[in-house]
């Protein structure tokens, strides 16, 4: 379970999983590859195979299946640039544009959103769902997306 937080500039997301509810501490979430941040949730053993596929093109035949129906077995893949529309991979090869000022997903999201709608970053909206959503916490890792585009354009 985790908190992933946008804001139209920062992506923060927490550190901690959950399995059979247990809480476990994660190496960050979020994963720089070029000008992008790909961040997974969901069951991480699909969410790397997700990550291999799009840093190896992204090819729809080559889509990683899920490993079972059962939705708590999979994963979605959120890639986010800067200046670009957050993209989201879910059930297949095909993107899903999601469009809007702030975006959120994971067991804080609902948390998160509401955070960010009410006027806080997204790293603070993270910070929030990790102190008071029973599923989230842990250290909140945050990207600044135009810093990461000024970088890649030097």
């Amino acid at each position: 379970m985790t908190v992933i937080a946008y804001d139209g500039r920062y992506v923060a997301a927490d550190r901690q999983a959950t399995c059979s509810g247990n809480r476990w501490t994660t190496p960050s979430k979020l994963v720089v590859w070029k000008e992008n941040v790909l961040v997974i949730d969901g069951h991480a053993g699909h969410g790397s195979a997700l990550i291999a596929w799009f840093k190896e093109g992204a090819s729809p035949p080559d889509y990683p299946a899920p490993r079972s129906r059962d939705p708590d077995a999979n994963a979605g893949l959120t890639v986010f640039g800067w200046g670009r529309p957050v993209v989201r991979f879910e059930d297949g090869p095909y993107p899903i544009l999601m469009e809007g000022s702030c975006y959120a997903v994971g067991s804080g999201s609902m948390f998160a959103h509401g955070a960010m709608r009410a006027g806080v970053s997204a790293p603070r909206a993270a910070q929030l769902a990790a102190e008071y959503v029973e599923y989230c916490g842990g250290e909140i890792d945050v990207v600044d997306l135009k810093e990461l585009a000024d970088a890649a354009a030097r």
